[in-house]
């Protein structure tokens, strides 16, 4: 809702960083509704592409970051450890 209010709309490439989401048809479908553009370190990568960085989730978090921070717009939801600056 935040993104829809700073005027991004259906037509926006959205970037999730994160790791796998449990449950992710039920709580990430409101959000690929309104954005269908939504993509995701696995969406954007072949699975061979990914395999050597599975099972290093500091590796897999470093793709996230170089991504954010290519990225005209960031937006971060929660502190952690990933994405600090």
């Amino acid at each position: 809702m935040m993104l829809r209010g700073m005027g991004f709309d259906n037509t926006t490439f959205l970037y999730v960083a994160s790791g796998k989401i449990y449950n992710a048809a039920k709580y990430m479908g409101p959000l690929r509704q309104m954005f269908p553009l939504l993509q995701t370190k696995d969406t954007l990568a072949l699975s061979k592409e990914l395999a050597e960085f599975e099972g290093y989730s500091s590796r897999l978090a470093a793709l996230d970051y170089t991504v954010c921070v290519q990225s005209e717009v960031f937006v971060t939801t929660q502190g952690g450890t990933s994405l600090t600056f």
